[in-house]
C-alpha cells in the first residue's frame, strides 16, 4: 500500500520541449512578423506629437546656433542652458539647418527609437529563446517607461533631447560590456555621458560594478572619486557647487518648482514602481538558465540602485547639497526598471511551467504589473500580494520537499 501518491510528472519537462519545438519552427518570416509587430504597438502606445516638453529647451540650443542674431540674448540659453555639457546641439544643428524643425526632429528622434530598440535587441542576446526575445522587447514598448518620481521622466521619450541619443550609447554600451569586449563598452558609455552626463552615470557606475565582480583590480578605478574634489579645489566648474549647499529661501524655491528632486516628496505610490523593478530583477537571479554575464548586470543594477539612491537622499535631502543634487542620482532607475521590464515575461513563464503553485505567483506578478503600469492607488496592495504568494509558494515547497524525505523507503514488492 502507498502512503504517498507518486511524484505528479514534471510540467517543465513538457513545457521545454515544446520552447524548444517553437524555437526549432521559427522562421525569417517569424522574425519580419514580430519586428512589424513591434513597429505597431510602438506607434499606437508612443505616438510622435511634435516638438513639446524638454524638446523645447533643446530646440532653443538649436536655434541659437542658427539664428545668433535672434537667440543670442535669450536669458535662459545665457544663464541655464547645459549645453556646455552635452555634444547634442552641436549634432543635430546641421540636420534641423537642411530638414527644417518638424522634419529634422522627427528623423532624428525615429533614428534614435530604432536604435533604442535595436540596443534592447541585442542586449536581450543570449538571454532568451529568439521568440521570448520578441516578447521581451514587445513588453519594453507596451510598458510604461516612466521611473522616478511623479511620473514625470521616461526613458525613450516620444520627443527630441539628448537623451534620446543617450539612452541606446549607453545600452550598447552595456550589450558589449557582456561580450568581454570592455574597450568598446568604456568608449560607448563615455560616448552616452558626453551627450548627457545624467543618463551616463549610473551606466558608468553599473559597468564599473560588472567590472569589479569579474576582476578585483577593477576596483582601484574607485580612486577617480578623488578627481571631483580636485577639481573642486581648483574651482573649475560644475565641481566647484560641489561644497555648496542650498539656503533656506532657494531650498524653499527648488522644493516647489522640482519636488521630483528629493526623496522625500514622493509619495508612496510614486515608490511602488521601483518596489517591482526590485522584485522582478531579485526573482530573476533566482532563475538557472540566467547566464552569468547578465547575472552581474542584474545584481551590479540592483546594488547602483541601492547605492545611488543612498547617495541621492543624503545629498538631496539631508545635507541638501547644490551639485549632488543637481546630478540626479534616482537617473539609475532608468536602467533598473528598463531591465526589470525585459525580465518580466521571463520570470513570469518560468513560474508559470513550475507547477500550479508557480501559476498562483505568475498571476499574481502579473496583476502587480498591471496595477503599477496603470498607476492604480491599488499597487503597492498587488505589489504584496505578489510578495506574499511568492512566499507561501517557497514555504509550501519546503514542506513538500521535507515531508518526502522523511517518509520511510517504500518496498520494490508488496506480498498479502
Amino acid at each position: 500500500m502507498m502512503l504517498f501518491p507518486a511524484r505528479p510528472m514534471n510540467t517543465s519537462d513538457n513545457s521545454t520541449s515544446r520552447s524548444s519545438s517553437v524555437v526549432g519552427r521559427w522562421t525569417a518570416s517569424s522574425d519580419w512578423i514580430c519586428g512589424i509587430a513591434v513597429l505597431a504597438l510602438w506607434l499606437i502606445t508612443r505616438p510622435y506629437r511634435g516638438v513639446r516638453h524638454d524638446a523645447l529647451l533643446y530646440l532653443g540650443q538649436i536655434l541659437r546656433r542658427l539664428m545668433p542674431d535672434r537667440f543670442a540674448g535669450d536669458l535662459f540659453l545665457q544663464a541655464t542652458s547645459q549645453e556646455r555639457y552635452s555634444l547634442f546641439a552641436p549634432l543635430v544643428t546641421p540636420i534641423v539647418g537642411h530638414l527644417g524643425i518638424g522634419a529634422g526632429e522627427l528623423v532624428v528622434l525615429a533614428c534614435c527609437n530604432l536604435l533604442f530598440m535595436l540596443a534592447v535587441w541585442k542586449l536581450s542576446e543570449g538571454w532568451f529563446d529568439r521568440p521570448l526575445r520578441w516578447v521581451a522587447l514587445m513588453f519594453v514598448t507596451v510598458l510604461p517607461h516612466t521611473y522616478g518620481g511623479l511620473g514625470e521622466f521616461s526613458y525613450a521619450e516620444p520627443f527630441l533631447t539628448a537623451r534620446s541619443l543617450a539612452e541606446p550609447l549607453a545600452l550598447f554600451a552595456l550589450g558589449q560590456l557582456l561580450r568581454g569586449r570592455v574597450a568598446v563598452a568604456i568608449v560607448l558609455a563615455i560616448l552616452s555621458a558626453l551627450f548627457h552626463p545624467l543618463i551616463g552615470l549610473p551606466i558608468l557606475v553599473i559597468g564599473w560594478m560588472v567590472l569589479v565582480m569579474r576582476h578585483r583590480a577593477w576596483a582601484w578605478l574607485g580612486v577617480l572619486l578623488v578627481v571631483p574634489v580636485l577639481l573642486c579645489a581648483t574651482g573649475i566648474a560644475p565641481f566647484d557647487e560641489l561644497l555648496r549647499r542650498f539656503d533656506a529661501p532657494w531650498l524653499s524655491v527648488v522644493e516647489r518648482l522640482n519636488p521630483q528632486a528629493f526623496a522625500s516628496k514622493q509619495s508612496s505610490l510614486d515608490w511602488s514602481p521601483l518596489a517591482l523593478d526590485v522584485l522582478l530583477l531579485l526573482l530573476l537571479l533566482r532563475s538557472a538558465r540566467l547566464p552569468e554575464g547578465l547575472r552581474q548586470l542584474a545584481k551590479s543594477t540592483l546594488l547602483a540602485a541601492a547605492v545611488l539612491t543612498i547617495a541621492w537622499v543624503l545629498a538631496a535631502d539631508v545635507l541638501h547639497e547644490v551639485l549632488l543634487t543637481q546630478l540626479q542620482l534616482w537617473r539609475v532607475y532608468w536602467p533598473l526598471h528598463l531591465l526589470s521590464c525585459m525580465a518580466l515575461p521571463m520570470v513570469v513563464f518560468d513560474h508559470w511551467r513550475a507547477d500550479k503553485l508557480g501559476r498562483w505567483c505568475a498571476a499574481a506578478l502579473g496583476v502587480a504589473a498591471v496595477a503599477v503600469a496603470s498607476n492604480w492607488s491599488t499597487g503597492w496592495i498587488c505589489v504584496l500580494w505578489a510578495l506574499a504568494a511568492l512566499a507561501v509558494t517557497r514555504k509550501l515547497r519546503r514542506d513538500g520537499r521535507e515531508r518526502r524525505s522523511a517518509a520511510p523507503p517504500m518496498p520494490t514488492t508488496a506480498r498479502a
